[in-house]
């Protein structure tokens, strides 16, 4: 698939703000999300990610706690675009109704 290809099938992203974790190989670094979409986020972290790192991705919306695998899929200085590893349908199911509060909070959004 080619760079422009890729973009054209990429999923709606919402933008967000609220607090991630990402834990690696037992270093740990907070950030928040700037977006999110059904299989993935981008987040501005307090130290940079290694790209391809696999880890636990703890999000924080709204004081609730939710962890699931994720992988970093690229980095650019202090932003990471991590991809959801998902263990099972439940954890599919918390992104997408997350991802649907945070769609109807997006400008232009009733």
């Amino acid at each position: 698939m080619t760079p422009v290809s890729s973009f054209l099938y990429r999923l709606p992203r919402f933008p967000s703000n609220f607090p991630v974790e990402f834990e690696h190989n037992g270093a740990r670094t907070s950030g928040h999300c700037l977006n999110l979409s059904h299989t993935g986020l981008l987040a501005h972290f307090l130290y940079p990610l290694g790209e391809g790192a696999t880890g636990v991705l703890r999000l924080q919306p709204a004081n609730r706690a939710f962890d699931l695998r994720a992988t970093v899929s690229h980095t650019e200085g202090l932003r990471s675009g991590l991809h959801f590893r998902f263990a099972d349908s439940q954890q599919e199911q918390v992104i997408r109704a997350l991802v649907e509060i945070v769609s109807s909070q997006s400008p232009g959004n009733p």
